[in-house]
């Protein structure tokens, strides 16, 4: 998997993903969620284009019962951004 990976154990996985390497955050975090319990998103910007490709693979997350949360900037992250996450108390968004 592209970028920085720290494994604790063979239950707890840490991956750092960059753009720039040969796998997206899209491409990733599609295939995590689907074998993840939990979830942690840290960004410190989220625009309108990148989680509407988002929102449809963490709605099913979600609806598995996975426990999602966001970290992002407020000051660099949309108002529809921060409002679509909003809609969703079952994912906990922290700006």
């Amino acid at each position: 998997m592209g970028g920085l990976r720290s494994r604790t154990n063979q239950s707890d996985q840490v991956d750092l993903i960059s753009n720039r390497l040969e796998r997206s955050h899209l491409t990733v975090i599609t295939e995590l969620k689907e074998e993840a319990q939990s979830l942690v998103i840290c960004s410190g910007w989220i625009k309108r284009c990148g989680l509407k490709l988002l929102l449809p693979s963490l709605d099913k997350a979600l609806n598995r019962g996975v426990a999602i949360t966001i970290f992002t900037n407020a000051r660099h992250t949309s108002p529809w951004c921060i409002s679509a996450l909003a809609d969703r108390p079952e994912l906990k968004h922290v700006s």
